[in-house]
């Protein structure tokens, strides 16, 4: 499974954010990718698009990059999408499911963020909003990194007290 040639022109996490929740919300409603992609109003197609579209924006993509992965008209598109998506309880812990099951679990496809192997996804980072794509190596350097950035943490404030 390979990614389409427009993914490619973003920022790697925001690729990875794509192709991790894309995915997730088709698989959790039975579809295919390219439903989700489709402008069709069919069914639960758009419920389901409004809640990949949340995943997206939650993950930092403008509005405008989402609408153009989803093959929307504009930006206009989603922002509606988000506000439904914002305003249904029911959509929103769905949203919550997926994000908090797609966090670690391993998709075709993805690549680590540092060397391009096959990686899965693992939790947000601190000052950052989207989940990191790391293969094994790199998610126990980057676990380390954590750890220390967090010991540095607690020192500096333990000091300025």
């Amino acid at each position: 499974m390979t990614a389409p040639s427009n993914i490619r022109a973003l920022p790697p996490r925001h690729a990875a954010a794509i192709h991790r929740w894309v995915h997730l919300v088709a698989e959790h409603h039975g579809l295919a990718v390219a439903d989700l992609r489709a402008g069709s109003r069919v069914g639960g197609l758009p419920r389901a698009r409004w809640v990949a579209m949340l995943l997206l924006h939650e993950d930092g993509l403008s509005q405008s990059e989402i609408a153009a992965q989803l093959g929307l008209r504009d930006a206009s598109t989603v922002q509606h999408g988000l506000y439904r998506a914002r305003t249904t309880p029911e959509l929103l812990a769905l949203a919550a499911g997926i994000r908090a099951a797609g966090e670690t679990r391993h998709l075709p496809g993805l690549r680590c963020e540092a060397c391009g192997a096959p990686a899965t996804s693992h939790p947000e980072m601190p000052g950052t909003r989207h989940a990191w794509s790391l293969c094994r190596a790199h998610a126990a350097d980057a676990a380390a990194a954590l750890n220390r950035w967090l010991d540095d943490q607690w020192s500096a404030q333990a000091a300025s007290r």
